[in-house]
């Protein structure tokens, strides 16, 4: 199947996988057959490059570009002949993105106990495989809501929202 030229969904799916290749999080934007057996390739094609921390390889009629981060393989699937590029930059992003979350303490642990975290990162950048944000500063911020917590006036927040919003000024304060 040859990709549309004019396409600008050039993500596929999108794969994080644990230091021993189970599941994480996957987002599949195209069907792809036997999608665990294909999770299984790419893991064995990634521990093929185990010394290389990023890389791009191609599985079947898909390339991956990856990255990895205390042994989370972050994977972004490609169709061959879409721009490598876009998805190379988007997986970029994401990992600058998940740096920002997760205080570049990107584990196993941490994203399963941070999964909406990870969901909300993951649909405010790509939408029906098509980079829709790339921006990390916008992201994070939609994600944690930073921008709609601090635009309510304190009179109209929550106990909690309020209490968020007094420590967030009182660590700036003294930090400062």
């Amino acid at each position: 199947m040859e990709s549309d030229p004019l396409s600008i969904a050039c993500i596929k799916a999108i794969v994080l996988l644990d230091p021993s290749g189970k599941r994480i999080f996957v987002k599949y934007y195209e069907e792809i057959p036997n999608s665990q057996k294909f999770e299984d390739t790419l893991w064995e094609k990634a521990q093929q490059q185990s010394t290389l921390a990023e890389d791009i390889f191609v599985v079947q009629k898909y390339f991956c570009t990856y990255k990895r981060k205390s042994g989370v393989f972050v994977g972004f699937i490609g169709e061959l002949g879409d721009n490598e590029l876009i998805v190379t930059h988007a997986l970029g992003v994401f990992m600058d993105v998940l740096n920002e979350l997760f205080k570049f303490e990107i584990s196993r642990q941490s994203l399963l106990a941070h999964y909406d975290l990870l969901l909300y990162a993951v649909d405010s950048m790509v939408d029906s495989g098509i980079l829709f944000e790339e921006d990390i500063t916008t992201i994070v911020d939609r994600v944690t809501m930073k921008s709609v917590r601090d635009s309510i006036p304190i009179t109209e927040q929550t106990f909690t929202q309020a209490l968020a919003t007094a420590k967030d000024h009182l660590i700036r304060s003294l930090l400062r």
